[in-house]
């Protein structure tokens, strides 16, 4: 047999066994429109990463204000990546937003160490963050370990044809005993529960764009290690173990802060409340 019409043929039969999750999970395009919460969250992106590329260059005021500039441009990036991540449901969207945020972060991490933009690019994809540049290497998130809990814990299965068209680990799980619909995040992976008569194509997409922003901030989150790696113990034993906690405590020390506000108003749900409105589908959901 042809190699060449082997692979054709496997690729036809997934698309035809992936029609029908298309339909569920994604539509041919959504229109893109820009209002005054894109303009916040943009904002927001662009301070923090202003201030995260500028203020190791103390006291240099010239270096803080260079180096805030490159720091502004890579907000600008986490943000067209944030946006992507709103527009998940259009097919390949999902992975224009892993890179798009993925760039981004590690354009202001190279930054705050004074480095060129993209002299280092971390990738997270599940539990692995892969370093490319001058001094490739791979490590794993231990946080993800609660993902892989969360999937015994809820008996969830991986839906694999929704994550490769992502490029977002997407797991479904069944809980007849919730009244709304709801999903979450664990670690950088979204759950969503299928059982919930709610649960129409519209809504589906809607939650799924929702969880999608949660995941890509995972990576932005991880902008943490260049604070860790200032430990030299911690360099040592991150490198000998392959093990990075960035993302991880990034994420766990916003979400501790997020405990005493109402979900609307956390913190952790600044970014994908604005850019994902829930209220046009439905009101309630978690």
């Amino acid at each position: 047999m042809n190699v060449r019409n082997l692979f054709r043929g496997l690729g036809l039969s997934f698309l035809l066994y992936s029609s029908d999750l298309r339909a569920e999970y994604y539509t041919s395009s959504r229109p893109l429109s820009f209002d005054r919460d894109d303009v916040a969250v943009a904002g927001l992106e662009i301070i923090v990463s202003c201030a995260i590329a500028g203020l190791p260059q103390m006291p240099k005021l010239r270096k803080v204000l260079t180096q805030c500039g490159k720091g502004a441009l890579a907000g600008i990036v986490i943000y067209g990546g944030e946006k992507a991540a709103s527009h998940v449901s259009t097919p390949g969207m999902g992975w224009v937003a892993q890179i798009l945020v993925n760039g981004g972060a590690s354009m202001r991490e190279n930054a705050a160490r004074d480095k060129g933009l993209l002299e280092e690019v971390n990738y997270t994809f599940g539990p692995l963050a892969v370093r490319i540049g001058e001094n490739p290497n791979w490590y794993v998130h231990p946080g993800f370990a609660v993902a892989v809990a969360e999937a015994f814990r809820t008996e969830s299965s991986l839906n694999l044809e929704a994550s490769l068209l992502s490029g977002i680990l997407v797991f479904e799980y069944t809980d007849s005993s919730r009244k709304r619909p709801n999903s979450h995040v664990a670690a950088n992976a979204i759950f969503i529960n299928r059982t919930n008569v709610l649960l129409t194509d519209r809504v589906l997409r809607t939650i799924y764009s929702h969880e999608a922003i949660h995941v890509v901030q995972y990576r932005s989150f991880g902008t943490a290690e260049i604070g860790l790696r200032t430990i030299p113990s911690y360099v040592l034993f991150s490198d000998i173990t392959h093990l990075v906690y960035g993302a991880d405590l990034g994420q766990g020390a916003l979400y501790m802060l997020s405990l005493p506000f109402a979900h609307e108003n956390k913190p952790v749900e600044f970014v994908a409340e604005r850019l994902v409105d829930k209220k046009e589908v439905f009101d309630g959901t978690e």
